[in-house]
């Protein structure tokens, strides 16, 4: 069910992005992207999972949450970190799992409008990161 996900920026418009290495293996037509703003899809895991691949720790206090879904800030990003790393950052869910980041990114609404705003303000910049082959992080607050 991918296909609604990717529908639903189509259509509202904005940005998904994959990671190469991703095999999306959950039902995506039950997905509420929020309208303003860049979110990283997870999906909870076991502790023994989660030791080879990224972790999202979520802050503490939740934007907005249901019965399916909650919306977090991220609070760190962890790689393939070992079950003490999860605990000492307060990464291990109340259930005992933990928030694999599936590499799924979307960007929709003033999010989306501020990164092409950012993209077409700032072409030296970008070229200059292109080439560098370096990541960057820009947080909207």
């Amino acid at each position: 069910m991918l296909i609604q996900l990717v529908l639903s920026i189509v259509v509202t418009g904005g940005m998904l992005t994959m990671t190469g290495d991703v095999l999306p293996c959950f039902d995506a037509s039950v997905m509420t992207l929020p309208e303003d703003t860049c979110c990283i899809i997870t999906v909870p895991i076991t502790l023994d999972v989660a030791s080879n691949h990224g972790v999202i720790v979520a802050a503490e206090t939740e934007e907005h949450s249901n019965q399916n879904y909650a919306l977090s800030l991220v609070d760190n990003l962890l790689q393939k970190p070992a079950v003490d790393e999860l605990v000492q950052s307060k990464a291990v869910l109340v259930d005992g799992r933990t928030l694999l980041d599936t590499g799924i990114i979307a960007v929709r609404g003033k999010a989306w409008l501020d990164l092409v705003t950012l993209a077409c303000s700032s072409r030296e910049m970008i070229s200059d990161l292109i080439r560098s082959r370096k990541e960057v992080l820009y947080g909207w607050y």
